[in-house]
This record gives C-alpha cells, structure tokens and sequence, in this order.
C-alpha cells in the first residue's frame, strides 16, 4: 500500500486545515514514513495533528530544495521527528535571493539557522548530492542533469543580496518511490524541469516506468508551448495519475485536466491519495 496526504499546499481543501505558500507531503510507503518538504510555516504541523499524522513515526524528512516555502517549517516540524534522518542536498541552506520587481532582493532561504536541523536529534543526515536511498524502493534523486532547458525561464534567483551571481538550484531533488507498476515520482519545485526530473528519476529507477507524477511543476510562467510539450511527454509516459500542487500555476492545470481527464486530480491541503501496489525491490539490498 502506498498512501500519501498533502499536508501543506497553496490550495485549501474541505477539511478544517490551514493552507500556506508552500508544500509539506507525508508518505507511507515499503514500510516508511516520509516526510517531503516541511511548508514555511507552522502549518505542516498543525495540519498534521489536525489529520491524525503522528510526525514523531517519521523514519525520515527530505528537503526538496532550500527555498523558505519548503524549509520553513522545519523549525515547528524537527522537534517531533527526532529518530528521522533528514535528506537534504549541501547547497540547501545557503543563503539565496529573489529579484523583487522594485529592483530589489529578498531573501528567499532557509529562514532559520542552520544548527537547529540536528540539534538534539538523533536520526542523522545524509547528504544527498547523488541518488540516496532511503530504502531500496524509495531514493531522493539528488542533483538533476539539465539536459534540456526548464520549462519555466530562469534568471529570478540569485546567491547575494545585490542580484549578481545567479543561484543554479543544483540542490533541486525529488523523491522516487518505485513500485511494481512503475515509479510515484514527487516534486517539491521542479526547478531542474519537470522533462528532466522525470527522465533522471525514470532512469534511476529499477522499474523505468511512471505511475504518477505529484507536485509543484513551477509552470506559472512558463510559456503555453512549454506546457504543450510537458503534456505530450506525460502523454508518452502514460501515468495513472498527474496531481499538480503548489507552484503549477493554473493555466497549466487546466490544460493537464484537459488533456488527461481520467488521470488527473488536482493537489490541495489535506487530500490523500492511496494506491494498492507491491514493492518488490524492499528486500534487495541498496
């Protein structure tokens, strides 16, 4: 059984939960409990008790990438999961900066100082420049070739508060959970694009397949093409479900709703989502 539950998005469900400009997903899957993303604030939580999620059986919290609406939370999360090992790429905490539209910067990081993530914990880090297993079914991807442009322009981030050295995002990761009909395949931000998360993940898994692809997708300004051209892929690729989250953007849900009215299903604080699929690669060894 493969379950997950959205516990922060930018969209509000039915249930009494609090949504933020963020993602937080928890994951039960081969055995494990993840934790994907931590939201900016105290909402991933909150909604988790709200939900009955007990974070403290975390067996583990990856961090999809550094930026405030994915690492936030950390600070409200971290003391319930002490026994979890914490995912994250080295470049995560850096600090890093947006180009506001006055011209001006704003500080886009992690929020908090850096040593209260293992501070009085004792699941231990890993750090994730490379595909990292947590176990042998599910793995953080690491870092993302870009062999082909992102679907969104880039340019917006940068390393220093005066706007001049650009911030490639090379700590930009998903999570993979290999299945038996294929990989469940979760975006935090998508910043590497989306082709080239699904075609690295795809091909370091052991299944080579896609059954769902769940997330941010970071299509908000991306050209209508470039969204044309996802749609086509994921044509190709034929997953059961494609749930876009957070930063899609709405012009690109509404043409993945088009285009796959079956598989399609749109992300939003407090959905859950199961699938009744086997892990056959749980007892291999790494």
């Amino acid at each position: 059984m493969f379950s997950l539950t959205i516990l922060v998005d930018d969209v509000k469900g039915p249930e009494l939960v609090q949504a933020e400009h963020g993602l937080s997903i928890w994951i039960e899957a081969a055995g494990l409990r993840v934790l994907f993303d931590a939201g900016q604030g105290s909402a991933a939580r909150d909604n988790a008790r709200l939900l009955g999620i007990d974070l403290a059986e975390a067996d583990a919290v990856a961090i999809s990438h550094g930026h405030y609406d994915h690492t936030g939370g950390l600070s409200c999360i971290l003391p319930d999961c002490r026994k979890a090992r914490l995912f994250l790429h080295p470049e995560a905490l850096q600090p890093r900066y947006s180009r506001s539209i006055d011209g001006g910067a704003r500080s886009v990081g992690y929020p908090h100082q850096a040593e209260e993530l293992w501070a009085g914990r004792s699941g231990g880090i890993a750090w994730t420049q490379t595909v990292t297993h947590i176990n042998p079914s599910i793995f953080v991807t690491g870092e993302i070739p870009r062999t082909a442009s992102p679907e969104s322009p880039t340019g917006r981030f940068f390393l220093d508060s005066g706007c001049r050295a650009p911030d490639p995002l090379a700590d930009d990761q998903a999570l993979v959970v290999d299945t038996d009909e294929g990989a469940i395949v979760i975006l935090g931000c998508s910043h590497a694009g989306v082709g080239n998360t699904l075609s690295y993940a795809l091909g370091k898994s052991k299944s080579g397949m896609l059954r769902a692809v769940i997330g941010g997708m970071h299509l908000c300004d991306a050209p209508q093409e470039e969204i044309v051209r996802l749609a086509d892929l994921f044509e190709k690729l034929s997953p059961t479900l494609v749930c876009p989250c957070h930063c899609t953007g709405q012009q690109a849900k509404e043409v993945f709703r088009h285009r796959f009215p079956e598989a399609y299903r749109e992300g939003y604080t407090g959905l859950t989502i199961t699938f009744d699929v086997d892990f056959p690669f749980s007892e291999e060894s790494n």
